[in-house]
């Protein structure tokens, strides 16, 4: 069962773990940064090069936030578009009970990675907050990604299911996109410091326990797929066994079936593996024990949500939320030469933030479609679901045919859940954007 058999504790999964105790130190003042007003947000988005000061804050001040945080740390509705509640006003929806029990909720990553990391706490006062912690937060992403390519290729060899190989190539895939992402984070922030770079810290790490969290829920949703898939090809094979010692099949459907279990067997301890590996890193990135630790499961996605965002607006807010614009419309430009230059760099930038925020939303678009669809077919699939449990149990179909009924459920089951994360990804992958992260 070669290499895959044995992943998930070991290998780089035991140095992202300790690097993951530096990877998190993240100050956690940004919450009360002083609330981008409107007046400002045109301002800059039109390209004028001083704010001046909007409602006693200066242009520093205001850029040390993006959109949607207000001064008290809750959320500010006129900030962007479809933006949701800020994340100070969700946590405290959770008490102190629920935030030190072992069951961890999608809502309370942010609270949980400001209290649970030693190194975190250590730099609340500090602001020592540099590239480092986006570069070791980055290595746990690629690690992520490159585990679940492995996965995939090692699945193809062993004949594995068609089914978890498409699941490790869409996380990815998704990876990948974080990953992308973050790089440009980390280039965004070269040369920012104090409170900015602050709340920058903050964003990116919660927006990493996110995507964490989201791989292991379709990795949970696969290894209880590949589950019913090992119960189904077990429960062939040994009606195999028995019909080839009955004289009534051959050796070769013998070893068909015992090869089929097989494949089964890799694929569920594969996934078992990579379930495993992501709640390790989720965990050590909340500085708690994974042993005990129960993941939630995300919240739906509301598809309407997407109907309030005002593209064109929101393109306007994630250009002046993105650093590296900016810091060219603050730089000084001697001669006509070089002021044409800044002026070329700042419009190319432009550019590629819209070509950015215009990508983000066709994806939402995209996973919303997908996202009904699975909606569709796994309604049809509990209506056969339904209708198989009947039949099962007034006698009319065999054990081997109802395991392979419940499979197929499962899969359909596995493919909406799917779907759910990609689109809630999706939406938070644009809000995110939106807020220069």
């Amino acid at each position: 069962m070669r290499k895959v058999m044995g992943r998930g504790k070991g290998g780089w999964l035991a140095g992202s773990i300790l690097l993951l105790s530096v990877v998190w130190t993240l100050p956690v003042q940004a919450a009360k940064s002083l609330e981008v007003t409107q007046t400002q947000l045109e301002r800059q988005a039109e390209g004028e090069g001083k704010a001046g000061e909007a409602d006693g804050q200066t242009e520093e001040e205001a850029l040390a936030v993006g959109p949607g945080v207000s001064a008290e740390g809750g959320d500010d509705a006129s900030a962007g578009s479809g933006t949701e509640s800020g994340s100070r006003a969700e946590e405290a929806a959770f008490s102190e009970e629920e935030l030190a029990d072992s069951q961890i909720e999608y809502g309370e990553l942010e609270e949980l990675i400001r209290r649970g990391n030693p190194t975190v706490k250590a730099a609340i006062g500090s602001y020592d907050t540099d590239l480092e912690i986006y570069q070791e937060a980055l290595s746990s992403l690629s690690a992520a990604k490159q585990e679940m390519t492995e996965n995939a290729g090692d699945l193809k060899e062993e004949d594995g299911s068609d089914a978890l190989i498409a699941q490790y190539e869409s996380n990815a895939d998704q990876l990948g996109t974080s990953i992308a992402q973050m790089n440009r984070t980390i280039r965004r922030l070269t040369g920012v410091s104090g409170q900015k770079s602050l709340n920058q810290s903050v964003n990116t790490m919660v927006k990493t326990a996110q995507t964490l969290m989201a791989s292991y829920n379709q990795m949970r949703a696969q290894r209880e797929t590949a589950e019913k898939q090992e119960e189904s090809a077990r429960a062939a094979y040994e009606k195999t066994q028995k019909m080839y010692a009955a004289g009534m099949t051959t050796q070769q459907e013998l070893l068909t079936a015992e090869q089929s279990l097989l494949s089964a067997q890799i694929s569920l301890q594969s996934a078992r593996d990579s379930e495993d590996s992501l709640k390790r890193q989720l965990a050590a990135m909340i500085g708690r024990n994974a042993e005990g630790l129960e993941i939630g499961t995300l919240p739906e996605p509301d598809p309407s949500v997407i109907d309030t965002f005002q593209l064109e607006e929101d393109k306007k807010t994630a250009i002046t939320s993105d650093e590296s614009i900016q810091a060219l419309r603050k730089s000084q430009a001697g001669g006509s030469a070089a002021s044409s230059l800044r002026t070329q760099q700042i419009e190319e930038a432009k550019g590629e933030k819209n070509s950015t925020m215009d990508a983000l939303y066709s994806d939402m678009i995209a996973k919303r479609e997908a996202y009904e669809a699975a909606g569709q077919a796994f309604q049809s699939a509990q209506k056969e679901r339904d209708a198989l449990e009947t039949k099962y149990q007034s006698g009319m179909i065999s054990r081997q045919d109802y395991l392979q009924g419940v499979a197929s459920y499962q899969e359909k089951k596995a493919d909406r859940e799917a779907a759910s994360i990609a689109l809630s990804q999706a939406i938070s992958a644009y809000r995110w954007e939106i807020k220069g992260i």
